[in-house]
């Protein structure tokens, strides 16, 4: 089965800084999933580097 989304070891960096750190998921093709956290935990960053509009600072995807 090929997943829709798989991310191994996924890290972000913004500004000089880590804000998500080894993150490891698996989305299959057409299932639905959430992302929740507090303010500041690096939700947007985190979707912001799967749409291709921040890199990967380590990890894959």
């Amino acid at each position: 089965m090929n997943p829709a989304v798989l991310l191994a070891g996924a890290a972000v960096d913004r500004n000089g800084q880590r804000v998500v750190h080894d993150v490891h998921l698996t989305v299959t093709r057409g299932s639905w999933f959430g992302v929740i956290g507090a303010n500041g935990s690096g939700k947007t960053s985190l979707l912001r580097a799967l749409a291709g509009r921040l890199p990967f600072a380590a990890g894959s995807c």
